[in-house]
């Protein structure tokens, strides 16, 4: 196993999943950041076609984990929800969102031991 991988869900839509779901608005970014899809089929690859998907490249998925029942923390054990929290940092540094969305995302994520048992 190697932990998690980075895709891009293309045309994908929330409401289509049976799995609960909660979503947040965490900003506005410029249209100029975003590709629009050539087609309205769901597909999945790891090919980054506009700015956010590079920048989201550019931030490696969590490992697995040396030990799951661990708390998270930054090097050895970590989530998709640390790996969210690096993204959107990097977007805030690189201006393409505003700062609150870092804000946001991190009020949001789950405490450490969240899932421990």
């Amino acid at each position: 196993m190697t932990g998690f991988v980075l895709e891009f869900k293309r045309n994908y839509s929330p409401a289509m999943t049976t799995e609960p779901y909660e979503m947040f608005p965490i900003g506005e970014v410029s249209a100029d950041n975003v590709a629009d899809s050539t087609s309205n089929e769901q597909s999945i690859d790891d090919r980054p076609q506009d700015n956010l998907e590079h920048q989201a490249s550019q931030i490696p998925p969590p490992r697995i984990s040396e030990n799951f029942r661990a708390p998270v923390n930054n090097t050895t054990n970590r989530r998709c929800q640390e790996w969210t929290t690096d993204y959107v940092r990097r977007l805030v540094d690189r201006g393409i969102i505003g700062a609150e969305a870092l804000e946001i995302v991190q009020s949001k994520r789950d405490p450490p031991s969240h899932g421990i048992f």
